[in-house]
């Protein structure tokens, strides 16, 4: 390294103590004042630090020892040359410190004035880039004055026209809280990084503004801080959003709840009306059976148009779940034939079933959807066809082993009053029909195929129109089921020439039932019907009341309904299957509900039923699930005491 021999005063007069220590034999207190001269002249010079001050004091207080050392001995001839040749080398120490001490003290400036530039050149850099970041970004001294703002914060908080640099962050935002925003800064100030993801403050014209921000610190070196920079996103428009859809979503379960109480409200009398007119058929006479038959007929319209109602509205609401389980396609299809016969006998119209060869007996899916979009389908078809004939059809397009699935293709033709073309593209909204006169003429709301379209999107696909006004039409669709490893006895369909009612041994003699439901409407409905199946029942008015019955009497079912006073179908059900004893787990409990909204079998099952029935109850599906429930070879009857005979 270069010396740098540049002088200054200080550095003069240690060189002028030094050549007069050099010339003669100093005297003690000369010597004195020039060691602290040279002491005095290092410190104006070095400025270093507390350790080569120290190191330099020692130095010369031990050259200045040896010279009283020698000023107080008797002067020989050696010792004078002594004392000139320690003069000597203080002075030869002092200039070579000094000199030292300037080209370090000349270093340290220049390494103060680059770091200063380096500091200066990234707050430049820093400054140039919040002042073109594309978010609200400002940088604030420790005063709180703008260093540098974002062009989009000018814009969020309307400062286009206003020169901000060097301005208190208070003077341009008067309307913040001081108190509440003070707190944060100085937390920042502090080394804190400060946010919240949702705040509001009232503007100058009364508006409130909602925003997200973060506060951090920004820093000089690395331990001095020179200020804070500020983060903020303006989301009142999120806010609105978002309570918006916490509005809907209140609204909904608000919708959703009125529809569970219509529902039960709405079935519960529907449930009398076509139950007591089934079991007055049993037994009219031949003046009352053309009464009896229009009565339940206008009632399973009006069933018909409630699901369609409440149906629809889930679909809106997006509360469609989808199962997958084992069911029997083929029994499905006949199934379908044979509730829409008797109306297509009655107009002299033929309604056939074609299945491919290939399709399987058991597949896994949702039974309950596709037969309702088959059923709707078909029925449109029934309805506006008058000559002719309709054909239910389902065939398989592909199979694929790797997702152990197949593509089957369910198609519905008519050779009815046809769609024209322009009016296609609407027959899928809701409430629409292909014209007025329609509407007129056939009825309905207009609801069934909106629904069939939505629950075949649901699904991944999409259904297809083919048709010609005069001629008929052909919906068709696409479902991807899954291939059941299920094996099954093919049951025994009925031909389209036969009634749809599948032969069943009438009578369940033998067999004790608890009702519980605490509308003495469907208690005696279903208490008429037990009665012609020789079952014998009890009742109970709430849950409450059937666990203590449960516990007295040995049942072979339980007919739970859902919604009672005092304790509830869920509650009680829960309570029996807490009961001790193997035949309180094994009792079979099936729920008997008037709702149609929500998750009904979902709560049913996890609350320990084993079963459900909906209201109004075709009396068919309830012999049915009471025979299969308390035959002895249901895997969970432990009642095999009692038998069934007749």
């Amino acid at each position: 390294m270069g010396i740098n021999f540049k002088m200054n005063k200080a550095q003069l007069y240690g060189a002028a103590g030094a050549a007069i220590v050099f010339c003669i034999d100093l005297s003690l207190p000369l010597g004195v004042v020039i060691g602290v001269l040279y002491m005095f002249n290092f410190l104006l010079i070095s400025r270093e630090t507390k350790k080569t001050i120290v190191t330099f004091a020692i130095v010369v207080s031990f050259l200045i020892f040896l010279k009283l050392a020698i000023f107080y001995t008797s002067q020989t001839s050696w010792m004078v040359i002594a004392n000139r040749c320690i003069s000597i080398a203080a002075v030869i120490v002092n200039a070579w410190l000094v000199i030292q001490r300037r080209n370090l003290y000349e270093k340290n400036k220049q390494r103060k004035r680059r770091a200063g530039e380096k500091i200066l050149y990234e707050k430049n850099q820093l400054k140039t880039f919040i002042e073109y970041t594309p978010v609200a970004i400002a940088m604030l001294d420790m005063d709180m004055r703008y260093i540098s703002v974002s062009k989009v914060w000018k814009t969020t908080y309307k400062l286009e026209e206003e020169h901000v640099i060097g301005r208190s962050h208070n003077e341009l935002f008067p309307e913040i809280t001081a108190g509440y925003w003070k707190a944060h800064y100085q937390r920042c100030l502090a080394g804190e990084i400060v946010r919240n993801d949702e705040d509001s403050f009232i503007r100058s014209d009364g508006s409130v503004e909602w925003l997200k921000w973060e506060i951090r610190p920004w820093y000089e070196d690395q331990e001095k801080i020179g200020g804070l920079v500020m983060f903020t996103e303006i989301i009142t428009e999120q806010k609105e959003v978002k309570e918006e859809l916490i509005r809907a979503e209140q609204s909904a379960i608000a919708k959703a709840n009125f529809l569970s109480t219509m529902s039960h409200e709405i079935r519960t009398p529907m449930n009398a009306v076509l139950g007591f007119t089934t079991i007055l058929l049993q037994n009219a006479r031949e003046d009352q059976i053309e009464h009896l038959k229009l009565i339940k007929y206008s009632g399973d319209n009006l069933l018909v148009l409630i699901n369609d109602i409440l149906d629809f509205s889930k679909i809106e609401a997006g509360k469609i779940d989808f199962e997958k389980v084992d069911f029997n396609i083929k029994e499905l299809i006949y199934n379908i034939q044979g509730a829409l016969l008797e109306k297509a006998r009655n107009k002299g119209i033929l309604l056939k079933v074609r299945l491919d060869d290939k399709l399987p007996e058991m597949v896994m899916g949702d039974s309950v959807r596709l037969g309702q979009i088959l059923t709707n389908l078909a029925s449109n078809a029934v309805k506006f066809t008058e000559t002719g004939k309709v054909i239910i059809s389902a065939s398989v397009v592909s199979q694929s082993k790797e997702s152990n699935s197949m593509n089957i293709v369910f198609e519905v033709n008519d050779t009815g009053i046809g769609i024209p073309k322009d009016k296609q593209e609407f027959i899928f909204e809701s409430f629409t029909q292909a014209s007025s006169e329609t509407s007129r003429k056939y009825g309905g709301t207009g609801l069934g195929l909106a629904i069939s379209k939505r629950l075949i999107e649901l699904q991944g696909s999409s259904i297809q129109l083919d048709s010609e006004l005069g001629k008929g039409s052909s919906f068709s669709f696409h479902l991807n089921m899954g291939i059941s490893a299920t094996y099954l006895v093919t049951p025994t369909y009925v031909e389209a020439n036969e009634s749809n009612q599948l032969i069943v041994q009438k009578t369940l003699k033998g067999l004790r039932i608890l009702i519980v439901d605490d509308n003495k409407i469907n208690v005696l409905l279903v208490k008429q019907f037990f009665k012609l199946w020789n079952i014998e029942s009890d009742k109970a008015e709430n849950g409450l009341i059937a666990v203590e019955k449960v516990k007295q009497k040995d049942y072979d079912l339980v007919l739970m309904d859902l919604q009672m006073p005092v304790m509830d179908g869920y509650d009680a059900t829960r309570a029996i299957r807490k009961l001790k004893g193997n035949k309180y787990q094994a009792l079979p409990i099936i729920a008997l509900t008037a709702s149609a909204v929500g998750d009904v079998k979902a709560d049913v099952l996890k609350s320990g039923m084993n079963d459900y029935i909906s209201k109004p109850f075709n009396p068919e599906t309830l012999f049915n699930k009471i025979d299969f429930y308390t035959k002895s070879s249901y895997p969970y009857n432990t009642n095999k005491g009692l038998k069934k005979t007749g």
